[in-house]
């Protein structure tokens, strides 16, 4: 980068405002200051907003001296429709054969690489069944992993410590009974970090390691708190839940799966649906994978940016990354972020004279 003729980089220097002009329909120039130096400003024909999806839609609503409510939010949309990728473990696979070959679906290594296959459910079928996609690996575990003991014991310690009898108390406490190995087993390596039976290893089925496409909701947005960063900019708030009908859509995709899994004879899908509380809690994990924020329409009425990633009504501001996304999907962002980049410096390279 600092070879490259085409080049500036600038250390220790942060952006804390884009100043446009009295109309708002240009960006004149952006105001930079460091942590223990002078404001300073830089001017440029064309300014790209590059810092994430939660930045990005931040330094567009704190700099509203002109547009009071952010510059590209005439319309209430920056900040709005935040994604995630919630990452969900609610389901497992019991193969029909010891020597099931599923290694297509672990990770395999190519040099210094590594390749890994998932399994998704078919565009026409989402469709026709109104469902968004989950990337499902089949990932290899072992029977202490499986063990429905050890979480029934979990939730009977929990619940009879808010001092509470959990509504399914005699099921939780069978499971309990039933796998007393598995459950000593987990208690000896919390207390003594010791393992007492070498079958806890042996490998049982397949985890469903689960990346959702959450679709987008206007309510999951950020915002700007009332609190100030080291430089005096105003910083960031998120507002972003989980809702009902996502949890229902995954667990809808796994029936599909589930249900294709045992016509193709591979084997047995098991759902962990008495797990759901925890799992959608706790045990819930995330991508942070960041997207949505200042979403591409071509209207502007429903985008912050155009097909070019132009900020709408704001001539020479552009932004780049994962906000700009309409909906995230159920894969990793970063391939799309890079060739929307590679597309959006074409089109400046190409459009320069225009874009004067």
């Amino acid at each position: 980068l600092f070879d490259s003729p085409r080049l500036r980089i600038l250390l220790h220097t942060n952006v804390v405002k884009l100043q446009a002009d009295a109309e708002g329909r240009r960006i004149q120039h952006v105001e930079l200051r460091s942590l223990d130096g002078p404001l300073l400003q830089l001017r440029a024909r064309r300014y790209i907003v590059a810092c994430g999806a939660i930045e990005n839609s931040r330094l567009l609503l704190a700099s509203n001296d002109v547009e009071p409510h952010g510059i590209g939010n005439a319309n209430d949309l920056v900040g709005r429709f935040f994604m995630e990728h919630p990452g969900f473990n609610g389901a497992y696979l019991l193969p029909s054969q010891k020597d099931l070959d599923l290694r297509f679906y672990e990770h395999q290594p190519f040099g210094t690489y590594e390749a890994v296959g998932y399994v998704k459910i078919a565009p026409e079928l989402l469709r026709a069944k109104g469902l968004t996609n989950v990337r499902v690996p089949f990932t290899p575990q072992d029977r202490y992993y499986f063990s429905d003991g050890i979480e029934s014991y979990h939730q009977l310690t929990a619940d009879l410590g808010k001092g509470e009898l959990p509504p399914n108390f005699w099921h939780q406490l069978g499971n309990v009974i039933g796998d007393i190995d598995m459950v000593a087993e987990a208690m000896s390596r919390k207390l003594l970090n010791k393992s007492l039976f070498p079958s806890s290893r042996d490998q049982t089925g397949y985890l469903f390691s689960t990346m959702v496409d959450q679709p987008p909701e206007p309510e999951n947005r950020v915002m700007l708190s009332d609190k100030q960063d080291a430089l005096g900019l105003r910083r960031g708030k998120l507002s972003w839940r989980i809702t009902r009908s996502l949890i229902e859509n995954v667990w809808r995709c796994y029936e599909v799966i589930a249900a294709e899994c045992g016509r193709a004879g591979i084997g047995r899908v098991c759902l962990w649906r008495d797990r759901a509380e925890r799992l959608w809690g706790s045990q819930l994990s995330y991508g942070n994978h960041h997207m949505g924020t200042t979403r591409m329409h071509q209207e502007a009425a429903k985008g912050v940016v155009d097909a070019d990633c132009r900020v709408h009504d704001v001539a020479n501001l552009f932004v780049a990354g994962s906000s700009v996304f309409p909906t995230g999907g159920h894969v990793p962002p970063t391939l799309t972020i890079v060739a929307l980049a590679i597309r959006m410096a074409e089109h400046l390279k190409t459009r320069a004279m225009e874009l004067q």
